[in-house]
């Protein structure tokens, strides 16, 4: 299964860094970062900016199928 990151990045205009487990890759800009799949359902935790580049840190999302024991979603403050 691939996953891609939160469609919002699209936005972005400037170049972007993505910062996994601290490995960094330079995107040309967000529209192209949104079209990227991955092998896990990464969640951004921090923006910063290096020069003219937003940096974003992804972090695996650990809760994507959190169920309580009554069967119902469990509450994420994320």
């Amino acid at each position: 299964m691939t996953y891609k990151i939160n469609p919002d990045v699209k936005l972005i205009a400037s170049s972007v860094i993505t910062v996994i487990d601290g490995k960094e890759t330079l995107y040309d800009n967000g529209a192209v970062l949104s079209e990227t799949t991955f092998d896990k359902y990464y969640v951004i935790t921090r923006i910063t900016a290096k020069d003219s580049i937003v940096v974003l840190e992804l972090e695996e999302n650990k809760r994507i199928n959190d169920i309580t024991w009554i069967g119902e979603e469990a509450v994420s403050f994320f």
